[in-house]
């Protein structure tokens, strides 16, 4: 039951890996409005927000450390709730005709980064955020979609989802 997972994630010991490198992908004004859409109930992302009628702002970076093979994208999440910056945990790309079309990166609550330290701390449980990255036939990825995932699916829902669009 939920009880149980709940315990056995917590009795997962929280680690910590200093980063060698962060870095904005975006410029400093290159901010994201996250919109809500349809927003019939409350998840972590409305809590997060302050509210289900409320936006939340957002940055995107990416994290390094002397033993990843890559760096992994980092999404800082600004809202009347708090703030809170997410290392992304996987995901998955789709491409048609030979070409990028979108990339699926998820996020888990509790692997998080706290100044320059990746740190991770499942005690709350595994929370899934989802975020979508559609990409033009010129290859460039606009972030459109942001969404809390109770089923672990990665398939935007008809509703209660947030819109991506650039913050002027």
């Amino acid at each position: 039951g939920k009880a149980t997972d709940t315990a056995a994630a917590a009795s997962e010991s929280a680690t910590s890996i200093v980063a060698s490198e962060v870095k904005s992908i975006n410029d400093s004004d290159s901010y994201y409005t996250a919109k809500p859409v349809n927003m019939s109930e409350d998840n972590w992302l409305t809590n997060l927000a302050g509210g289900r009628k409320n936006a939340i702002t957002i940055r995107f970076g990416q994290v390094k450390d002397s033993n990843m093979q890559e760096a992994e994208e980092y999404i800082e999440l600004d809202g009347k709730g708090g703030k809170v910056t997410l290392v992304e945990n996987g995901g998955h790309f789709e491409y048609g005709g030979g070409t990028l079309k979108r990339v699926t990166i998820n996020f888990l609550t509790g692997k998080r980064l706290e100044g320059k330290e990746v740190v991770k701390d499942y005690s709350d449980g595994k929370i899934k955020i989802v975020l979508i990255v559609d990409y033009n036939e010129q290859g460039i990825g606009s972030p459109s979609a942001l969404f809390y995932s109770q089923s672990g699916s990665e398939d935007k829902p008809q509703n209660n989802y947030y819109e991506l669009t650039t913050k002027n």
